[in-house]
């Protein structure tokens, strides 16, 4: 008989040590042991690594970005529904852990040999945090909120700034403390709002 409960907590355990480790380098027993049980239990649920994979991103990683829409439209303009987008994006880091904004890259690796099944899923959650944020432009262009001809470009621009905002964000607590990066003081005091004001005023001298 199939255990909900310790399905659940295996692929937990295997969305972690994928995003901790990457998928390379995560093995079977790695996420038997973390997950509490042994090796032979976690080919009683899975196949292996690769459907492991597959769950994580079809029950897991995709149910959690499909829920940002929600989050944002319970906002009234482009400012809030950025705001709540990249605030959820880092709940979403803080969840997972500091390395899932790279995790798209991370599994894309041709080493990995993913199928294609996979892949086109991973592309799907891509193209649904674009289109998320162009939609979300696209509004604020339209209500006069923000001056925007070309809303494609302002998506992938705003995409890019926010993850890697929360890439930096997530680093700033795990740099040597001999690091010589010139943003890392700053950035440990950045906030999400300080991330919106700079996107929504933009870099053109107003005065």
């Amino acid at each position: 008989m199939i255990n909900k409960k310790k399905s659940q907590e295996i692929l937990a355990s295997a969305i972690g040590l994928f995003i901790e480790k990457g998928y390379q380098n995560t093995k079977i027993i790695d996420i038997a042991e973390a997950a509490g049980v042994g090796k032979g239990t976690v080919y009683e649920y899975f196949t292996g690594k690769e459907e492991l994979l597959l769950m994580v991103l079809e029950n897991v990683v995709s149910k959690d970005f499909e829920r940002v829409d929600t989050l944002i439209m319970e906002k009234d303009n482009c400012y809030q529904q950025l705001l709540a987008y990249l605030n959820t994006h880092m709940g979403l880091m803080q969840k997972y852990g500091r390395n899932l904004p790279d995790l798209a890259q991370q599994l894309l690796n041709p080493a990995n040999k993913l199928s294609s099944e996979i892949i086109h899923i991973i592309h799907g959650i891509m193209d649904h945090q674009y289109g998320v944020l162009w939609n979300i432009l696209d509004r604020g262009a339209k209500s006069g909120e923000i001056g925007c001809s070309n809303v494609s470009l302002a998506a992938s621009a705003v995409m890019g700034a926010i993850n890697y905002f929360i890439t930096l964000k997530s680093q700033c607590g795990s740099l040597p403390k001999d690091a010589e990066f010139s943003w890392a003081k700053e950035a440990a005091s950045w906030t999400e709002k300080d991330l919106m004001d700079f996107l929504m005023d933009g870099l053109t001298n107003k005065s």
